[in-house]
């Protein structure tokens, strides 16, 4: 189950930036790796996405930043979004 933890800072504006409604991804093999999510982030918060593997994180904020798109649902973003969808983008094993 895939779940959502809002943080707010202390002075919230209150301006929806993300809107996800009723999103639903379904695969060739008739299951739905995400299905049913809505949430909506303020300016201001601070926001992890928690779950097993398999549970839909990564399928949301890809979704989000525009990278794979839903079967169903609607995403509302106000501004620019990026992310770092893999574990190791952007470090130097190097340097690390």
């Amino acid at each position: 189950m895939l779940e959502f933890e809002v943080k707010k800072q202390p002075q919230t504006p209150g301006k929806v930036v993300l809107e996800v409604e009723n999103l639903i991804v379904s695969s060739k093999k008739n299951k739905n790796s995400v299905n049913n999510v809505s949430f909506k982030i303020n300016a201001g918060e601070i926001v992890g996405f928690l779950g097993p593997n398999g549970a839909g994180k990564s399928t949301v904020l890809k979704m989000i930043t525009g990278v794979t798109f839903p079967t169903s649902g609607n995403i509302k973003v106000e501004g620019r979004v990026s992310a770092l969808l893999e574990l190791t983008s952007g470090f130097d094993q190097e340097f690390s």
